[in-house]
């Protein structure tokens, strides 16, 4: 049915107690920024906040989730480095659209959406 969220893929990663010394872009985790967590606290937070946030998109649709992902978004108009599976874009991040796709407006001043991929700050 039109509307009806049939799958979502969702990934992340977070840095509880250590992160690698040598990566592309600068790395940190949670202890080096003195949080007192632990890996098994921070899985059962993000499971119990993503549960409620599904509950919330199933019965107000996609709109409020946006809302809230925008309103914290780091990057929101700056300039983003995305690596797709074939190519890496440079751009500026504009927005996420209204099916959760990223919106990068390439140096051509063109927009693109962007469904998946790896995405790093760089500006």
């Amino acid at each position: 049915a039109p509307g009806r969220l049939d799958w979502l893929v969702a990934g992340f990663g977070l840095n509880v107690a250590s992160h690698p010394d040598v990566v592309e872009y600068p790395a940190s985790d949670l202890r080096a920024e003195g949080a007192s967590t632990t890996a098994r606290d921070m899985l059962e937070a993000y499971l119990a906040s993503f549960a409620r946030w599904r509950v919330r998109w199933r019965n107000e649709g996609f709109a409020p989730v946006r809302a809230a992902w925008t309103g914290l978004a780091v990057g929101l108009g700056r300039d983003i480095k995305v690596r797709l599976t074939d190519e890496t874009l440079d751009g500026r991040f504009r927005a996420l659209n209204d099916d959760g796709g990223l919106v990068l407006e390439l140096a051509d001043g063109s927009l693109r959406v962007i469904t998946s991929g790896q995405v790093f700050a760089i500006g």
